[in-house]
């Protein structure tokens, strides 16, 4: 559905974000949180939370309407000012996180500074532990958070025209994804 060549109505874009892509973050919590791994394997923690800030990514195209590739600002964006709503937390963390999580592991596959990665914890989650400074992040509930911010964007998808978390930026970040994929093929 998502390589539709017309823009979205309302009732499309709802149904990409709660048919299609919800479903990825419920299986990637399925998979790492609430599925128990054999000893020899472990939990993994770094995968969820690299997917995670790549869809923070991805949803911060589509919420501010910008599809450009390579911007790590708009990863940052989204996570203070959309899942800042959820937990303000989020608002003092974004940087850290991109950085340290996002661009340490996809870049260096480690995380670019002291971490601490937990399973299950909101109670700990994004507070920080400080000589040296680490920022812990609960798996489950950095989850939690962009499950609701995929379901808040789809209850705000048919606010009025211009501005951000709206049908029209939804639409013209596509196109300019859209635009990328087919200068690549």
């Amino acid at each position: 559905m998502w390589n539709l060549k017309l823009d979205y109505t309302a009732d499309m874009a709802t149904e990409f974000l709660l048919n299609d892509f919800l479903k990825i973050i419920k299986r990637t919590r399925f998979l790492y949180v609430e599925t128990e791994p054999d000893n020899d394997i472990g939990h993994g923690f770094f995968e969820p939370l690299i997917l995670g800030l790549c869809w923070c990514d991805f949803l911060g195209a589509l919420y501010f309407g910008d599809g450009n590739l390579g911007n790590t600002e708009r990863s940052k964006k989204y996570i203070s000012e959309v899942l800042g709503v959820l937990n303000p937390r989020y608002r003092s963390a974004a940087k850290h996180l991109v950085k340290n999580y996002r661009n340490g592991a996809v870049h260096a596959y480690a995380p670019d500074g002291n971490f601490n990665i937990i399973l299950d914890d909101s109670e700990a989650h994004l507070t920080e532990k400080h000589n040296p400074f680490c920022l812990v992040v609960s798996i489950n509930d950095f989850l939690n958070d962009l499950e609701k911010s995929v379901v808040s964007f789809t209850e705000n998808i048919n606010a009025t025209e211009g501005g951000f978390g709206t049908l029209d930026s939804l639409n013209k970040a596509r196109r300019d994804m859209l635009k990328y994929v087919e200068e690549q093929t």
